[in-house]
């Protein structure tokens, strides 16, 4: 059935009732939300969600009135507008302009990469330049997960809180733990996230290994001994010798929503992530506060 508990849900309702039902009925929150006469067992409906979590119930109804159905709780309504559709990119002239307006007033160094996903309309700026990755690829590192997987984890499992704890707080410990589960190491873990974001287009992304725990002071006496100066402390404690550009953090984003509905890289390429492993870490990504990156 569809949909599923922690999840986002463009508003498709689908599932197969009992052999004498005869209508199904769709509440939102406990209001009627869609009713829809029955042709055969199977039903997928159109049904409008708030942007917000909600609780769905699905009920059949044969023709003596008698009812039978399921509630799902925990489903975080999109637009239907926010549908995944495969459109080819076009450049927006004015997105283009603020874009460069922008960049000439920062001061440093920058890339940037906009798209528009219900139109295919963006606009970039030095996007393919190399910038240190820190926690933007834990997002990579989920996707690969996700993709030796057999369908979403259960919630409250292990894996699914090493994923929240990867991708909400931004845990560095969780995310080593599910690069060591990947491939028996943080190294080893590194180049299977290479390999599966080379499989989907990203070509100037670097894993590298894991990230760096605990203060940086500590970190640094851990690997250079306890003579280095104290200045250390100032060092960044997001990881080392990671790298990705604007281009490929928005490719992997647009995957992830692509796959969502069945489609894009992620699908065509055989990786293994399906819709509803997409749907769930899209959920989970809605947890996450909103960070400065590359």
């Amino acid at each position: 059935m569809r949909p599923a508990p922690y999840q986002v849900s463009y508003g498709i309702v689908q599932g197969v009732a009992g052999r004498r039902a005869r209508r199904v009925v769709v509440r939102v929150d406990g209001r009627i939300a869609r009713k829809a006469a029955l042709r055969g067992r199977s039903f997928r409906l159109d049904v409008p969600l708030p942007p917000r979590e909600v609780r769905v119930r699905v009920e059949a109804i044969d023709a003596d009135g008698r009812r039978a159905g399921r509630t799902v709780l925990h489903v975080l309504g999109l637009p239907p507008a926010a549908r995944p559709v495969e459109r080819p990119l076009r450049l927006d002239r004015r997105l283009e302009r603020d874009v460069r307006r922008l960049v000439g007033g920062y001061p440093g160094i920058a890339g940037v990469y906009v798209e528009d996903l219900a139109t295919g309309a963006g606009a970039a700026w030095n996007a393919r330049a190399t910038f240190p990755a820190a926690s933007t690829l834990k997002l990579a590192i989920a996707v690969t997960v996700l993709s030796r997987l057999d369908g979403p984890p259960a919630r409250g499992s292990d894996l699914d809180g090493l994923l929240r704890q990867m991708l909400i707080p931004s845990d560095n410990a969780a995310a080593n733990a599910l690069l060591v589960r990947l491939g028996g190491s943080t190294s080893g873990g590194g180049a299977v996230v290479n390999e599966t974001v080379r499989g989907i287009g990203l070509e100037r992304t670097e894993m590298y290994g894991g990230y760096i725990l605990g203060t940086a002071l500590g970190e640094w006496r851990a690997t250079a001994g306890e003579g280095v100066p104290l200045n250390v402390v100032s060092q960044p404690s997001w990881g080392i010798g990671k790298s990705t550009t604007a281009l490929d953090l928005a490719r992997l984003y647009r995957a992830l929503w692509l796959s969502s509905g069945g489609l894009g890289p992620l699908m065509r390429t055989g990786s293994g992530v399906t819709p509803a492993e997409s749907r769930y870490l899209l959920y989970v990504l809605a947890r996450s506060p909103t960070r400065a990156s590359t």
